[in-house]
């Protein structure tokens, strides 16, 4: 006994072989819906199952062969509880929804945003992509279930870090001026060493006093050569940060031959 597909099969070639050319517009329609069945049958047991539903609502059509509307239209209804969705979502840094996010899945656009509606999708293992408009984009890898419905997609992009004017300049300000300020510390202390141990060569005797005053000398120079190192570089600090985007003071720098002096008039 024929089967539905090939009775309807048989039918079609009868009509091709026997019908007036006014007919063969519908012979070849019928081929279609045919083909359409076939088609479909073989995509769903590829798991290709929106292809495989597309194909059924061509044979489900007034157009096609009684017994493939029926059959179709049979195949039709179980594609609605057989096909997966999958519901879609994200939230920025703060931890709030976004829905100005285009998905793409495997590498084809899916959604262009996100509204909380369910998707149907083939089942299997994808890789979906967020996409934002400002170009963030997070990448989620999940196996998606036979009909399993609304599972969930999610992500979260991370926060946008906002740089403000000059915001770089003061930070390497802070890291200039801060050395220079520790520089300028050990050049005092040095200084004091020194200053120290040239009292305590002033009361010893020969030898001893030539080689401790000698030292302490050294030492009164390298802290004097440190203390002046310091000063810029604290003074430069100071330049850097004043004269970043957005400041509203401007220095005058200056000296009086001893001292390095830094003038701010707001």
């Amino acid at each position: 006994m024929k089967t539905p597909l090939a009775l309807a099969a048989s039918l079609t070639l009868v009509l091709a072989t026997s019908a007036p050319a006014w007919a063969q517009s519908r012979v070849e329609e019928k081929a279609a819906c045919i083909a359409a069945a076939t088609k479909g049958q073989q995509l769903r047991e590829s798991h290709k199952l929106l292809l495989a539903r597309d194909e059924f609502r061509l044979c489900a059509r007034p157009a096609c062969p009684k017994v493939l509307q029926t059959d179709c239209g049979t195949w039709l209804e179980e594609m609605k509880t057989t096909v997966p969705t999958v519901i879609l979502a994200a939230k920025d840094g703060a931890g709030a929804d976004v829905t100005d996010v285009k998905v793409l899945v495997d590498g084809a656009s899916l959604v262009a945003k996100l509204d909380g509606q369910p998707v149907a999708i083939d089942p299997g293992a994808h890789t979906f992509r967020f996409e934002r408009a400002d170009g963030q984009a997070m990448t989620v890898q999940l196996v998606v279930n036979e009909a399993q419905q609304a599972q969930l997609v999610s992500t979260a992009f991370a926060p946008v870090v906002t740089t403000t004017p000059g915001r770089t300049q003061r930070i390497a300000a802070l890291a200039v001026g801060g050395a220079g300020i520790v520089t300028v510390g050990s050049s005092i202390a040095l200084g004091l060493v020194a200053k120290s141990q040239d009292r305590a060569a002033a009361t010893e005797p020969g030898v001893a006093r030539q080689t401790d005053s000698a030292s302490a000398f050294s030492q009164g120079t390298t802290a004097t050569v440190l203390f002046g190192v310091g000063a810029a570089m604290a003074a430069a600090g100071v330049v850097l940060w004043l004269t970043a985007p957005g400041a509203t003071a401007k220095p005058a720098i200056g000296t009086n031959g001893h001292e390095l002096l830094v003038r701010v008039r707001f």
